[in-house]
């Protein structure tokens, strides 16, 4: 895993919204999960790794950027089907996962949010649809 980890911190980031940025965003997610023991070892802690949670940072705005500045309502189907908020329910929550999981103070009111954004994206099925995502 130390060596996987280290290949990893030798390759550039790929920010938003840059071809590859979605690959490389949840390669970064689950980075923090294998430091963490998927959550078994709470809670994180920056110093392990601060570029990783400041680039979580920075995706985690960008996906709330795309929901809050896109309206679906006035877009095509097949338009909106290819946005990034079409993407923005499950983005949001790996990204709030993990931030939350620091339990700092400094990211505490994007962490809200994010939470506050997932949460006007359940439905009254209880069931959970990004902007732009039809669903039977």
């Amino acid at each position: 895993i130390e060596a996987i980890l280290a290949e990893v911190r030798n390759r550039p980031l790929i920010e938003p919204p840059l071809d590859g940025f979605f690959d490389c965003f949840y390669l970064m997610t689950h980075i923090v999960y294998v430091l963490n023991c998927f959550n078994g070892y709470l809670p994180n802690r920056r110093s392990d790794c601060p570029w990783l949670y400041a680039y979580l940072e920075r995706s985690l705005e960008f996906w709330l950027r795309e929901v809050q500045h896109t309206s679906m309502s006035s877009l095509k189907a097949s338009v909106a089907a290819r946005s990034w908020s079409a993407f923005a329910v499950d983005a949001v929550a790996e990204a709030a996962d993990c931030l939350r999981g620091l339990g700092e103070e400094e990211t505490k009111d994007l962490v809200q949010r994010a939470i506050s954004f997932l949460l006007s994206a359940q439905g009254d099925d209880d069931l959970f649809r990004s902007p732009g995502c039809n669903r039977p």
